[in-house]
Parts: structure tokens; sequence; C-alpha cells
């Protein structure tokens, strides 16, 4: 996959589901559609907090350090996040016009010790992308505005989710 360029997710009360469009960059600007459903949003959600806990230095990666620096790292890098440019859909659809429902979520390491976010159907071709710090805290926010939007009571803020991490020590 090039390089991501624009991320959205939108509730559609229709669906009762969260609409995940992502772009990439390029001379043909690839738009993958993505259904995320309350369950899958939940367990997306788990595997972000893991990426953030596994991206932090080592000296804060202990209590009370931890929520403290995922908390501040979270409030900087959302500050520095554009969105306010509105969302430009693609003009090539890899995984076809129509959004695949997730029914599987995981992480994997990269040979480059980067990790990798991997959503697939339960059949089919699905989407792994590497995210970046500069896109996984813009990612939580999307995540847990448009989670607030549908109403599903899922409280993915991200002070609820640096505590998470303390109490349970996701791994």
């Amino acid at each position: 996959m090039s390089q991501l360029h624009q991320m959205q997710i939108t509730f559609a009360p229709e669906q009762d589901r969260l609409l995940f469009r992502l772009t990439t960059g390029g001379r043909q600007i690839q738009e993958f559609r993505l259904w995320l459903t309350r369950r899958y949003v939940r367990i997306l959600w788990q595997a972000l907090l893991n990426m953030l806990k596994s991206k932090q230095p080592e000296q804060f990666k202990q209590e009370p350090s931890k929520t403290a620096a995922l908390a501040v790292e979270h409030q900087q890098s959302v500050a520095k996040a554009d969105f306010q440019t509105p969302y430009q859909g693609g003009t090539v659809f890899p995984l076809g016009d129509e959004p695949i429902l997730v029914s599987k979520v995981a992480l994997k390491q990269a040979p480059n010790g980067q990790q990798i976010l991997c959503l697939h159907p339960t059949r089919g071709q699905g989407l792994e992308f590497n995210l970046d710090q500069k896109a996984l805290h813009p990612l939580c926010r999307l995540l847990a505005d448009a989670s607030n939007k549908a109403d599903w009571g899922l409280n993915l803020d991200f002070a609820q989710a640096s505590e998470l991490i303390r109490q349970r020590g996701l791994n």
C-alpha cells in the first residue's frame, strides 16, 4: 500500500456501523472502505492501545509514567493533526466500491520492526497498513468521536484508555 493520505470515520445509522475510509497518495488516489461493527470497534480500540503501549520509550513503561506519557503524547499528536481539510475520496477502489465488513483485527510486525494494523473480512482481501505515530493518535481520535456519535456506550476517550492500560497492562 502507498503512503497513507487521509482517514475518515463516520457513523451510518441505517447500518448501525462505522464507515472507515482511508486514502493513499500517489498518481492515482486509492480508497479503502471498511464497515466496523460495535464489537470490532472495541477490538480495534484494544489493538490501537497495544500499538500505543508498544511505542512508548522504555523509561515510560512503568507506572505512573506510562499513563501520563501516553496522555501527553496523545494531546500533542492530535493538536498537530489536520482535522479541518475535507476528506477527498479516491479514484481507485482496490477492495471494491462497497465497504468490506471487518471480522478480523490483528497486529503484526514488519521486518523493519514497525507494527502493521490488519483489518480483514471473513473471506477475501482486507487491508494492512503501517500506522506511524503521526497517524496512530488521530485514528484513535476519529474512532472515539465516531463511536460517541453512534451512542454505543463504549467510552473510547483517551483518559479511560490510559487508565485501561494502567489497570490491565495490555500486552
